[in-house]
């Protein structure tokens, strides 16, 4: 039983969100580039979105959680199929390689040392749980979801319920969304958020810092250091838990809350969609494949407030330096009016915190 609800988790929390990214790159060569973790944070990206528009919507016309639920999935599982079927498509048409092709390479000793280390992390994580002050808070709003059907109505510390959740906390849909896993799965929402979360999303953040890393050096031309990269990376996590709000504590032992996903997840995925979009033009990219960059960087950026308070605010404030910085090195201001209808829904969400 537990078997089974792990892989509809999973399948949710995974494999709909990669199917969904090959929406935008279905092409092989579009995945072969920006990698598999990349295409599977950005489904990711935008299936947060999605869920934090329908919270935010249905909320605002007197739906409950479980409406918000079906109707999120009456939207990923259309999405889902398409991307299976462009994948497909773009698979079929890719030209044949032989056996050999798929043989790895030599080893590379930092890059098995690094995944050594990030297999210690999930497995301590797995095996000594790290519980969290806010996880009273947070696995109370989830529970209240299941209960009674709320959609972030009321505050959770104490457990009396009995005032309204305070403005700080009404942006986030995290916890519904955890809450929407346990519906659709029937495991509990605290082993989602304190095991399957850690399990799938922390070699995700490295898959996303790898890659942001990769950019780096290959720029820098130090092709072939991406492995002494990452076990560097890996090795300042597991002696980074010297503070509550430390990055390396967030990744490795609050990854599921808000401000921990944004860290772990959020920035680098702002970073590196922005990257795709600003710079689409030197890559040659149509008219269409420049649109969908900046369709997944809006996506991107209701991810973030999707996790919380702090991405609502410093999101559009990133990509704001981002976009002002491509701007002065390519000596072309257009960009700016892309970024700035990309923080548009950010307004209407930060309009909303503040009445």
């Amino acid at each position: 039983m537990v078997i089974l609800q792990s892989i509809l988790v999973f399948v949710h929390m995974c494999v709909i969100p990669y199917l969904i990214g090959c929406l935008f790159f279905g092409k092989k060569e579009q995945i072969n580039r920006t990698g598999v973790f990349y295409v599977t944070a950005s489904g990711l990206m935008v299936s947060y979105a999605l869920f934090e528009l329908l919270v935010f919507w249905l909320g605002q016309m007197g739906k409950g959680f479980r409406a918000v639920s079906n109707a999120y999935l009456a939207l990923v599982l259309p999405l889902a199929a398409a991307g299976l079927i462009r994948l497909l498509f773009a698979w079929k048409k890719s030209p044949k390689k032989g056996f050999r092709h798929y043989l790895p390479g030599r080893p590379d000793g930092y890059m098995m040392a690094a995944f050594l280390l990030i297999a210690v992390q999930i497995g301590a994580i797995l095996y000594m749980a790290t519980p969290d002050k806010d996880d009273a808070f947070y696995s109370g709003l989830s529970s209240m979801s299941l209960s009674y059907d709320w959609l972030l109505e009321r505050d959770a510390y104490g457990g009396l319920m009995a005032s309204g959740i305070s403005r700080r906390y009404m942006v986030s849909a995290l916890p519904v969304y955890q809450a929407m896993l346990s519906l659709f799965s029937g495991m509990h929402h605290l082993v989602i958020s304190h095991n399957l979360f850690p399990l799938f999303y922390m070699p995700l953040a490295y898959g996303l810092f790898y890659g942001l890393g990769k950019r780096f050096l290959e720029k820098e031309g130090m092709i072939g250091a991406q492995g002494k990269f990452l076990f560097a990376f890996a090795l300042l996590h597991m002696v980074g838990n010297y503070f509550v709000f430390s990055p390396e504590n967030f990744l490795v032992t609050r990854i599921w809350q808000g401000k921990a996903l944004f860290v772990a997840i959020g920035i680098p995925m702002l970073w590196m969609s922005g990257q795709e979009a600003l710079f689409s033009e030197k890559r040659k990219d149509g008219k269409w494949e420049r649109l969908k960059s900046w369709v997944l960087v809006a996506c991107v950026l209701l991810a973030c407030t999707f996790m919380g308070e702090t991405g609502l605010f410093l999101g559009p404030f990133m990509l704001g330096c981002q976009t002002l910085a491509a701007c002065l090195v390519n000596k072309n201001w257009k960009k700016m009016i892309p970024a700035i209808l990309c923080c548009v829904p950010e307004m209407m969400l930060f309009g909303i915190y503040l009445m």
